[in-house]
């Protein structure tokens, strides 16, 4: 728990804890299927065309959208550690709180919007 900051409620973190676990649930499945897809796709082309084609390929896409998941997954792993440390929902930057609205749009939030701001 973040020092000299309120911990949230029971229900709100078992709400925010719920809700990271459904989406971990629906990423994990999404990137199975584009780790499959671009094991496949990639079987059947030469490394050759991969160097000198100026123009993805379906397995190029899938693999980037394998990558995309699995650091989407590691997002939500962290979030989730961090709410077993009692540290989730508290801005990384300036230790608040990071208003609930924004968790509830972007549940693996780190920090408070007006750090993300100020910090890019």
């Amino acid at each position: 728990m973040v020092i000299g900051v309120e911990p949230w409620a029971p229900t709100t973190v078992s709400r925010l804890t719920n809700l990271l676990r459904r989406r971990r649930v629906s990423v994990a499945h999404a990137a199975e299927t584009f780790h499959l897809e671009a094991e496949e796709a990639l079987a059947t082309i030469d490394v050759s065309d991969l160097i000198d084609n100026e123009t993805s390929t379906t397995g190029e896409d899938s693999l980037l959208l394998a990558l995309k998941a699995d650091a989407a997954l590691r997002e939500i792993d962290d979030a989730l550690e961090r709410i077993a440390t009692g540290t989730y929902g508290y801005c990384e930057i300036c230790q608040s709180r990071i208003p609930l609205k924004r968790l509830r749009a972007l549940p693996t939030a780190r920090v408070c919007l007006d750090c993300r701001l100020i910090r890019g």
